[in-house]
């Protein structure tokens, strides 16, 4: 289990400041540019308390392993599974990491890896395939 943090996302304008709702912070985030110097914001957003900002993260490629590590501790199988969607990620994931999915007894997670072994550049395949 992952410890969240809520985080409360403001817009401000010649000093008046207001307070962005669920729905449009999930859009700002699903709209931001999945490049290398947003990979410390994507960090942050992935500690917020909304799943659905943590989904959207997971579907980023510029994400750090320090953050593809927490997110992995998701219980939100949706976080896990756009994870396991992005070849970045599965490049960067070790065996340690895909054998505790596997531990996790998830048919549709434990499908995922099957599918896309090839894509596990740091992992030993044959400790998973055992």
């Amino acid at each position: 289990m992952i410890k969240t943090k809520k985080l409360n996302i403001t817009l401000t304008s010649e000093n008046k400041t207001t307070a962005i709702g669920f729905k449009l912070f999930v859009n700002i985030v699903k709209n931001l540019e999945d490049i290398k110097e947003n990979e410390s914001l994507f960090e942050l957003l992935a500690h917020s308390h909304i799943s659905a900002v943590r989904e959207e993260i997971a579907l980023k490629d510029n994400l750090s392993l320090q953050t593809i590590e927490y997110l992995l501790n998701d219980s939100n199988e949706i976080t896990i599974n756009n994870l396991l969607h992005r070849q970045d990620t599965l490049n960067k994931l070790n065996t340690k990491q895909v054998l505790r999915i596997i531990k996790t007894n998830n048919i549709k997670l434990i499908k995922i890896i099957a599918m896309t072994i090839e894509y596990l550049k740091n992992c030993d395949t044959n400790k998973i395939i055992k």
